[in-house]
């Protein structure tokens, strides 16, 4: 009786906090899980017989807000911020998770697409694991390192069950791949965004009826149907140099050009798309309808065991992010950010 009682006092608690976060800032908690779920729907991932609600459930829903110092000038949904040159972005993240499980997480940042150390009690990692209880919150403040003039996009990434390396289809698609996100801009004495070179990339159309994958890797240069099995496991030597391939797709609703930053994790430390590349980043376009394949390579661990690969692409890279929620809802494709299935790289 006592423990459903402190449960059901949790859940007000967190009902309550959500509530006055959502009418402060008009933020909608369940877009990251929906959106996801839908996506993984949508790409024949996972059974139509599973209810979305279901889905959530076991993926563990997760909601993100973030929330600046009082030193921070910025607006209200947390899309951007005004600071002056060598100051630190300060502030906090609300984390939500409104999942039946308790969970575990693993923080990382992204500074105009390059992972940046995350000052957590003024000690910097490049990423920081916390879990949460079924139905609760968590703040967690941190800040950045100092930022030098210019127009900065700032990406939070928070991953699923870092640490759960089951290599079945169920942990890899479900389970293990969500990977939860926001974006804001920074203003260091400057609001203007900075010019990019993109990869010219050779590319093929899509067909009308095609089904087609946002993004996923796969260890062959051929396209594969949304409907086969996705690449997700592998046994690999140790120091082996292995190659594999990225595959990316527009066939967003808005019927838009994608321009797009590639970001790829091993571990969860960037690592360059090729190997022996100076910068950890590409950046690719795509026009409406387009695909194509980028070639990329790893050097495999010693280390014996189930190491992550993971690739993230970012839509509209340093994109003007919106003050209004409402147009904000509307160019969620603007701003999306993909990501492939979690590839275990299984050293013997």
């Amino acid at each position: 009786m006592f423990r459903n009682i402190k449960k059901n006092c949790k859940v007000l608690f967190i009902s309550l906090i959500t509530i006055f976060l959502f009418l402060v800032s008009s933020s909608n908690y369940q877009v990251s899980s929906l959106r996801r779920v839908r996506t993984l729907r949508s790409r024949n991932r996972i059974s139509r017989s599973i209810t979305e609600k279901q889905e959530i459930e076991e993926a563990g829903g997760l909601g993100l807000k973030l929330i600046g110092s009082k030193s921070m000038n910025g607006n209200s949904l947390g899309s951007s911020f005004r600071l002056s040159a060598r100051d630190r972005f300060d502030g906090n993240l609300f984390v939500l998770n409104d999942g039946k499980r308790q969970n575990n997480y693993l923080l990382t940042l992204l500074l105009d697409y390059k992972q940046t150390p995350v000052f957590i009690n003024n000690k910097p990692k490049l990423s920081q694991r916390f879990s949460i209880d079924s139905y609760d919150a968590k703040m967690i403040p941190f800040k950045t390192k100092q930022l030098d003039k210019g127009f900065k996009d700032l990406t939070v990434l928070v991953l699923n069950k870092p640490d759960d390396h089951s290599l079945d289809s169920t942990s890899r698609v479900i389970n293990n791949t969500m990977v939860y996100s926001l974006r804001s801009n920074i203003f260091v004495d400057s609001s203007e965004p900075p010019s990019i070179n993109f990869l010219e990339k050779a590319t093929t159309d899509i067909k009308d009826n095609e089904q087609i994958v946002p993004i996923y890797l796969s260890k062959s240069n051929a396209n594969i149907s949304s409907k086969k099995k996705e690449w997700f496991k592998e046994e690999v030597k140790p120091k082996q140099k292995l190659r594999y391939f990225i595959h990316v797709a527009n066939k967003l609703q808005n019927k838009k050009p994608l321009p797009f930053a590639l970001v790829s994790f091993l571990n969860y430390k960037q690592i360059p798309i090729k190997v022996g590349e100076q910068e950890p980043v590409k950046f690719c376009y795509l026009n409406y309808k387009e695909k194509t394949t980028i070639a990329a390579d790893l050097f495999v661990p010693e280390k014996k065991g189930v190491h992550e690969l993971i690739v993230i692409m970012i839509a509209n890279p340093h994109m003007k992010l919106s003050d209004s929620q409402e147009r904000r809802n509307l160019q969620l494709e603007e701003e999306e950010i993909e990501h492939t299935l979690r590839v275990g790289l299984v050293v013997k």
